[in-house]
């Protein structure tokens, strides 16, 4: 079974965020820690099998699975916006097929938002940079007990009641990682042409 999630930004503080995933049987989402297949465990543990071809606007790539991350440094910024505005955004980009899904709330009635950059330096699908925007969502309305953006974390123990990280959008700029997530992991990855993430000396941004 595989999980999607959503991120998002609105209201009076703006988020940009990066993808944290889809993941489904046949292609796990690995990231290693240690920057080489040889050296981590869990990347030996589950090595590239096989190749899967996967297109983009005519092109076409045969590209390994599962996916693996070597090397990659990611920055995450936690914050509230306006619920309301981001609920719409969850419901435009939703199934109406499905049942609705509701963005959860902080204690003050704000939205949990989530901004995600990050630099993919070394995957098995080549480097590239991605921006994800993201909320929490469940199937009953769920609210944190606080105001602070990281009482997302209280919402961990609540995913027996069906609270999910919701992937809004997920701003790529590379053709292949594109044609991969939209591919094989069923996220509506978009191209964006003129973004560079940029680290100081110190690794902050």
């Amino acid at each position: 079974m595989g999980f999607t999630s959503y991120l998002l930004a609105a209201g009076v503080v703006a988020f940009i965020s990066i993808l944290l995933a889809a993941v489904t049987p046949s292609t796990p989402f690995l990231i290693s820690k240690s920057g080489t297949v040889g050296e981590d465990t869990l990347l030996t543990q589950f090595p590239f099998i096989g190749t899967r071809e996967v297109s983009l606007n005519g092109k076409k790539w045969n590209v390994k699975t599962p996916y693996h991350a070597f090397d990659s440094i990611g920055n995450i910024i936690m914050g509230r916006a306006n619920h309301d505005a981001i609920q719409k955004l969850v419901d435009e980009g939703s199934n109406p097929n499905l049942p609705k899904l509701k963005v959860t709330k902080t204690s003050d009635g704000k939205a949990l938002a989530s901004a995600w950059l990050m630099d993919y330096k070394h995957t098995g699908i080549g480097p590239y940079q991605e921006i994800v925007l993201a909320t929490w969502v469940g199937l009953e309305q769920v609210s944190c007990a606080s105001t602070d953006p990281y009482c997302f974390l209280q919402l961990w123990n609540k995913q027996s009641q069906g609270v999910q990280l919701y992937m809004l959008r997920l701003w790529l700029d590379s053709d292949v990682a594109i044609a991969y997530g939209r591919d094989l992991l069923g996220a509506d990855k978009l191209k964006v042409e003129d973004f560079t993430i940029k680290h100081s000396a110190d690794g902050g941004k």
